[in-house]
């Protein structure tokens, strides 16, 4: 009965965090990804509002995810040094 109390809960808590992005997600406008491919055939990805957030991959899955990957931690270390961040990410926050 135990184990079925906690998944129930583990249930409840992964809804809850969905619904928590989802919402941050409509709230923050999105971040652009420009895909695009170089002579020598690799994939490049980057992101125009965060200068120097470009990345490669063999796919073009794998230069979007390292771009992004990138992108969110380029926009945590301005956070911890106090530089601003594009605006997209920034609207994510609120201050209570």
């Amino acid at each position: 009965m135990k184990r079925s109390a906690e998944s129930a809960v583990t249930t409840e808590v992964a809804s809850a965090y969905r619904d928590v992005l989802s919402d941050i997600g409509k709230r923050a406008a999105a971040l652009v990804v420009e895909i695009g491919r170089e002579q020598d055939g690799r994939w490049y990805a980057l992101v125009p509002d965060m200068p120097g957030v470009m990345a490669y991959g063999e796919t073009v899955e794998e230069a979007e995810r390292a771009a992004k990957a990138l992108a969110l931690e380029v926009a945590a270390d301005c956070l911890r040094h106090g530089e601003p961040i594009p605006e997209p990410l920034d609207r994510i926050f609120q201050t209570r």
